[in-house]
């Protein structure tokens, strides 16, 4: 907490007139820091005509986090003792399946399992592309377009 006030350059009471301890200050940031993702991507997805625009959209704006190191994708990270942050987190993939799920749907005649299915295949291939992102000397967009590829190509062979 006193790393928090001498970097914002507060007085070290400051925060725990608001905050109980460091795992407060992460919940409460990481609540902000979804709605804050949310509310862009949901921008970005209203103006995409289809999957393939729509996974594009989610990608890059995870990506533009993830670059940055701030946001929800390095929320995703922190460590903690807090069991209300890991059930936020739990929460958000949940919630996360489901909307990649509504999506895949909404572009495809797929069951709905198989639409959870690939939605958490898709996100834990996302995490993988995260990994590779920061290993890999390829092309962010080159590594985006290949797995887009790749994820069309797994979603329509459920269809079949």
């Amino acid at each position: 907490m006193e790393s928090l006030a001498a970097h914002v350059g507060v007085n070290k009471a400051l925060p725990y007139r608001h905050f109980g301890n460091r795992d407060d200050v992460l919940i409460a940031l990481y609540k902000y820091e979804n709605e804050k993702f949310d509310a862009r991507l949901a921008a970005l997805i209203d103006d995409a005509p289809d999957f393939e625009a729509k996974l594009r959209a989610l990608l890059t704006a995870w990506y533009d986090d993830l670059c940055q190191g701030r946001g929800t994708p390095a929320l995703m990270q922190a460590r903690t003792q807090s069991h209300e942050l890991e059930t936020l987190r739990a929460a958000r993939i949940q919630t996360s399946t489901e909307y990649i799920a509504d999506i895949i749907q909404e572009s495809y005649e797929i069951p709905r399992l198989q639409a959870k299915l690939a939605s958490k295949v898709l996100l834990a291939g996302s995490q993988g592309l995260a990994s590779i992102w920061q290993l890999s000397e390829a092309e962010d967009q080159a590594l985006i377009d290949s797995f887009i590829s790749m994820s069309i190509g797994a979603v329509e062979a459920l269809t079949r």
